[in-house]
């Protein structure tokens, strides 16, 4: 038997000899640089698989959120954020992907902001040049990325609102599409249509929300709706 202190990736070829997971708050650790999740395992010399790679992933996030990270899981629809670093603006499509930094992951990071390269990219279609940094995610219509553009700069504090809140909630230091579900994999084309009500009073939140089947309790914890 081994136990091992490391950052989750660095279990990623050794999951199926994982005994026991255990998340270990970085906090601990005032003179470290930690950038991701920590934990520590127990593992075996034999494969047991015990858990498979997602069941550690989805263990390492914000627990608050994980019906949400379940249901994207479920329901993958390929939108995912890439880094796309030092890439010429033409590189891009300018009516369907949506950009910023990638560092939007990281708990205390950039994006969502409205002075960043993402905001000229997505809202004012003001930009001369793309550099480190870059998060890319290709949608499937100019409406779809209409759409996560009025959610991503919705509220007045970046970690307050739906998107901020889950994208922050994975623990990453820099975006990986590895983290795909900490983006609604829902029909953005049509939700203006298919969550008019909610969407037209500007609840994107719970309109996002709604398209899954899923809602904010009095707690903050995102837990399923029941009729």
């Amino acid at each position: 038997m081994l136990a091992a202190l490391m950052p989750l990736s660095q279990y990623k070829k050794l999951y199926s000899r994982i005994e026991s997971f255990e998340l270990v708050d970085p906090k601990l650790f005032k003179d470290a640089v930690i950038t991701e999740n920590l934990c520590i395992c127990t593992l075996r010399k034999k494969e047991i698989n015990k858990y498979s790679w997602m069941d550690l992933v989805l263990g390492s996030v914000d627990q608050r959120y994980i019906e949400y990270y379940k249901w994207n899981v479920e329901h993958y629809k390929g939108i995912f954020m890439k880094q796309s670093n030092y890439k010429p603006v033409s590189y891009f499509d300018t009516k369907l992907d949506f950009l910023e930094t990638s560092r939007c992951f990281k708990p205390i990071g950039g994006g969502f902001g409205k002075e960043g390269l993402g905001y000229r990219w997505n809202i004012l279609h003001n930009y001369n040049s793309v550099n480190a940094h870059n998060g890319q995610i290709r949608m499937s219509s100019e409406q779809a990325r209409d759409n996560l553009a009025i959610c991503w700069y919705s509220g007045d504090n970046s970690r307050k609102h739906l998107l901020g809140r889950v994208i922050a909630g994975v623990h990453l230091d820099e975006a990986s599409s590895e983290y795909y579900f900490a983006i609604p994999q829902i029909d953005w084309s049509n939700i203006h249509i298919n969550q008019k009500d909610l969407w037209d009073k500007g609840d994107y939140d719970n309109a996002v929300l709604s398209e899954m089947g899923l809602k904010f309790d009095e707690n903050g914890v995102i837990v399923k709706c029941y009729k």
